[in-house]
């Protein structure tokens, strides 16, 4: 049951959502700082959308990129995003502290590259990050080693700019002035949408996937627990909205790189070998891999090499599939290929 459920809460097995603003608000958040593979993240759990279609609605400020969880760059619905940094942008600022000191900065030097950004950004205007680089540099502030990035990241936490796409934007251009949301509402909410979406799932999950201290991820679940079911799964207490998931019938899914299935989760045991750990996190450059997975388990990664016409997908299963098991497999694949409006050809 916990495996189907899963499937279900993320949208992989029978869901009935209508758009991708929907499904990034069920979801809460997605892992994006592949761009490409964010997208795809949306389009394996919704079979009528297409590349275009999503890119459209990042363009139309419907859904939007910004460091939230952890620190890392996630995609949430536009209205998600205010609250969202408001709870999770402390932490994560504290915690990047020693990082900041490593690269020289002060807070003066900080609150200067916000004042530069700012006015480069001021009336909707697009900007790459190697244009907001140099202006940086012009002013005499230096983005070598890193120092460029921790800057963006550090002016995203503080409410200066978003990803608009691929480019950066003002966030107060690109999304709508909220309320504050009390704290105690806004963790009760980010645990909700963790729950519902990613369980069953541990406390322990739910704290890694949103950062915060355990103390405040607790209080999250405490707020939301009348709403949420227990199951015990190998011990431990797992959480998850009521109900039964759909039947679960056999299943194949391409999923892409750092796709929440896997990444949502502290424990992967589930539906991933420690056998294979290495396989789809290589520890020479920890990037996620994208995943085969066949009745919730991931069997395998997958890589694909996009050519104009025609995509070329190399499939790297850990152990032989049987022809079940493959012609899943190839299903999931016609998906990804209806997605991209190209042809593929499988390796």
């Amino acid at each position: 049951m916990t495996i189907s459920a899963r499937l279900h809460n993320q949208g992989l097995l029978g869901n009935t959502f209508t758009s991708a603003q929907q499904l990034l608000s069920w979801m809460g958040s997605i892992q994006a700082q592949d761009y490409a593979s964010a997208k795809w993240a949306i389009g394996a759990r919704m079979p009528n959308e297409t590349d275009a279609s999503v890119t459209q609605a990042i363009n139309d400020g419907k859904i939007v990129r910004t460091w939230l969880m952890r620190g890392t760059i996630h995609m949430v619905a536009t209205e998600d995003v205010r609250w969202m940094n408001t709870l999770t942008a402390p932490g994560n600022v504290v915690a990047s502290t020693p990082r900041r000191q490593q690269l020289g900065f002060d807070e003066r030097t900080i609150l200067r590259s916000h004042a530069i950004l700012s006015v480069a950004l001021k009336g909707g205007k697009l900007r790459t990050r190697e244009e907001l680089y140099t202006l940086l540099e012009d002013k005499g502030i230096s983005t070598t080693d890193q120092r460029g990035y921790h800057l963006l990241w550090r002016a995203a936490q503080d409410g200066v700019l978003c990803f608009a796409g691929q480019r950066f934007v003002a966030l107060d251009d690109w999304v709508p002035a909220q309320a504050p949301m009390e704290r105690d509402q806004a963790l009760g909410e980010l645990a909700k949408r963790y729950f519902q979406s990613r369980g069953p799932a541990t406390l322990k999950d739910f704290q890694w996937w949103s950062g915060m201290t355990a103390s405040d991820a607790e209080r999250g679940l405490d707020v939301i627990k009348a709403e949420l079911e227990m199951h015990v799964y190998e011990g431990h207490q797992l959480w998850a909205l009521p109900g039964e998931p759909p039947a679960f019938q056999y299943h194949g899914a391409a999923l892409p790189a750092f796709d929440e299935y896997l990444l949502g989760y502290k424990e992967r045991g589930m539906v991933l070998d420690p056998l294979y750990n290495n396989r789809v996190c290589p520890p020479a450059n920890g990037l996620f891999q994208p995943l085969m997975l066949i009745q919730g388990k991931v069997v395998g990664t997958w890589k694909r090499d996009s050519g104009k016409d025609i995509i070329t997908i190399k499939t790297e299963p850990f152990v032989a599939l049987n022809p079940k098991e493959t012609r899943l497999f190839a299903l999931a694949l016609e998906e990804f290929s209806k997605f991209h409006g190209k042809k593929i050809a499988v390796k």
